[in-house]
């Protein structure tokens, strides 16, 4: 497998990453329940189920062909582009005691979806 091994660049895709993440902790704080989350590895490995629940938030009706036919372009196996990055110990920490000051990231691994 074909590494990068650039720092910097993980450095600067870290800190604006949680600039992002900032941003979308600002809207739900601003708009509570009327936020969805929506993870990406949850689409690919439970598309159905998972636009099932978008659909049921936005209060639409999903019909079984919709669900069926999301199922079959949605479905497979989310990418790990994090595996293809040399990450220093220290990267990785900051990264992982990032994480923990938003509820919505909690669950999350360095190793894992």
């Amino acid at each position: 497998m074909f590494e990068v091994n650039h720092p910097g660049a993980v450095d600067n895709a870290i800190k604006s990453f949680f600039e992002l993440i900032e941003t979308n902790d600002r809207i739900k704080q601003a708009y509570g329940d009327a936020v969805l989350d929506v993870f990406s590895h949850e689409l690919i490995l439970k598309p159905k189920e998972t636009v099932e629940t978008v659909c049921a938030f936005l209060g639409v009706a999903c019909s079984e062909d919709y669900l069926s036919q999301a199922e079959k372009i949605l479905y497979g196996k989310p990418s790990a582009t994090r595996n293809t990055v040399v990450w220093t110990e220290d990267q990785k920490d900051r990264v992982l005691n990032e994480m923990q000051k938003y509820s919505f990231l909690r669950s999350f691994r360095f190793n894992e979806y």
